[in-house]
C-alpha cells in the first residue's frame, strides 16, 4: 500500500478586502514582516496593505521581489530578512514570488503569509518552492 502525505495551509482566509486585514493575520505570527511582491503587484495592493497596518504599532519591510524564483534572489531576500530581525515572511503577488516566500521562510525557519494575487497558481496551497535558475530555467 502506499503512503501519501497531504500537507496545506494551516489557515486560509478569503473575501473581499481581506488584504485589509494583514496585519491581524501578522500579528497571530510575529512583530517583524518582510514583504515581497513585484513592482507591479505592489502598486495595485501597497495602499490597502498601508491601511492595515496604519493602525497598529508592527511596521514592515518591503523588498522588491526581481521575478525569478531563484537560489540567488532567495538567498539576497533571506539575508535582508536577516539583517532587519524579520521574523514574518510575506509574499504577495504571484506563483514566483509565492515560492520564493516558502523558500525564504523555510531558509529562516519562520512562518510565512501567502497573499495570491492570481487565481491560476497553485502556490498558495503547496507546501513546495519551484526553484528556476536566474535566467528563468526550471531547476
Amino acid at each position: 500500500m502506499s503512503r501519501y502525505v497531504f500537507q496545506s495551509p494551516s489557515r486560509y482566509i478569503q473575501g473581499k478586502g481581506e488584504i485589509k486585514s494583514l496585519v491581524n493575520e501578522v500579528n497571530k505570527l510575529g512583530d517583524s514582516p518582510l514583504i515581497i511582491s513585484d513592482s507591479l503587484v505592489w502598486s495595485l495592493t501597497n495602499k490597502d496593505i498601508n491601511e492595515s497596518f496604519k493602525s497598529s504599532e508592527i511596521s514592515y519591510k518591503y523588498e522588491e521581489f526581481n521575478g525569478e524564483a531563484s537560489e540567488n534572489e532567495i538567498a539576497r531576500l533571506s539575508q535582508i530578512a536577516k539583517e532587519n530581525n524579520i521574523n514574518v515572511i510575506i509574499g504577495v503577488g504571484g506563483g514566483k514570488t509565492l515560492d520564493t516566500a516558502k523558500a525564504i521562510s523555510d531558509d529562516l525557519n519562520s512562518p510565512v503569509i501567502i497573499v495570491p494575487t492570481t487565481a491560476s497558481t497553485d502556490a498558495p496551497t503547496s507546501a513546495l518552492s519551484v526553484i528556476y535558475s536566474d535566467e528563468g530555467v526550471f531547476t
